[in-house]
């Protein structure tokens, strides 16, 4: 719910902005949303029927893992750069 106020802001303050995609509105990629989405509508339905099968541990342990790899990557991006 709190990202629709968000696109919208961002499609207003960049909606005159130069250089934008064919497929943009201000800031938002309409063609990069819709790929997301139905990405994530198709496979949505893996990651829950996953979430039940996997042991809670390998899965409280494989999210550790995930957060980690995700902190050294801004970490990384921060102090080193892109």
């Amino acid at each position: 719910a709190i990202g629709v106020p968000g696109a919208l802001g961002f499609i207003i303050w960049g909606w005159n902005e130069p250089g934008r995609t064919p497929t943009a509105l201000g800031y938002v990629d309409v063609l990069g949303f819709l790929i997301l989405a139905a990405s994530a509508f198709f496979v949505a339905p893996v990651g829950a029927m996953l979430a039940h099968t996997v042991p809670e541990k390998l899965l409280r342990r494989l999210f550790a893992l995930g957060l980690i790899a995700t902190a050294f990557s801004l970490l990384r991006e921060a102090f080193i750069g892109g």
